[in-house]
């Protein structure tokens, strides 16, 4: 889970799961502004990358029919979605994410 770059706490799990999509994340405990990291970002970037293609392709590989593609390719991103939030690092300002 996130820490807040100006308390020093630790976020939980709902509260980074309600900011996830906004560029200033507002802290829940002091109320400070905080961004997404460039190093957090690298990181969830590298897991979406490594996974995603490789379902397609075992898919493929495999040969199996186009719908268990696209189930496994659901079930994958929405696993990719559920456990994001423990891969995000926070900073005071704001940084380019790559």
């Amino acid at each position: 889970m996130p820490t807040c770059a100006h308390c020093g706490m630790q976020w939980r799990y709902k509260d980074t799961l309600k900011q996830f999509f906004r560029v200033r994340m507002i802290c829940p405990f002091c109320e400070e502004r905080n961004f997404p990291s460039s190093k957090g970002g690298k990181k969830i970037g590298l897991f979406n990358l490594i996974l995603l293609p490789l379902v397609i392709f075992l898919g493929t590989f495999l040969d199996l029919s186009s719908l268990w593609i696209f189930i496994t390719v659901l079930i994958l991103a929405l696993t990719i979605f559920s456990v994001t939030p423990y891969f995000i690092e926070l900073s005071k300002d704001k940084e380019a994410l790559w």
